[in-house]
């Protein structure tokens, strides 16, 4: 588990890189990032789903919760790719959640 979580400073490293490419460049390096994803997926490292779900302080890190009209504890945006490792967490998803707007009375 510490080698698997040790790679995942390289796929962070990959959606950093893609990020900031255009045209062929990037068409080369997402050739070798999803290279990477498969041998990932084949030793049972996979990346969390986050955006959407509610929140569970088992798989994930709240840095920051904004007003929204979803309910309270819904993530709206993640900051920091979760993964797992088979059926355990390899490393905790950094997220943003919801705090339900309250309307105002008048």
């Amino acid at each position: 588990m510490d080698f698997a979580k040790s790679l995942l400073v390289f796929a962070d490293e990959f959606e950093n890189a893609l990020s900031h490419l255009k045209g062929e460049d990037k068409k080369g390096v997402e050739m070798i990032f999803n290279s990477f994803r498969k041998t990932l997926a084949e030793q049972g490292v996979r990346p969390m789903a986050c955006v959407g779900q509610k929140f569970d302080p088992y798989l994930h890190d709240v840095i920051k919760q904004e007003e929204s009209e979803k309910d309270d504890g819904v993530i709206i945006a993640e900051v920091g790719k979760g993964y797992y490792f088979k059926d355990k967490v390899l490393r905790h998803a950094v997220v943003m959640i919801s705090k339900k707007k309250e309307k105002k009375v008048e």
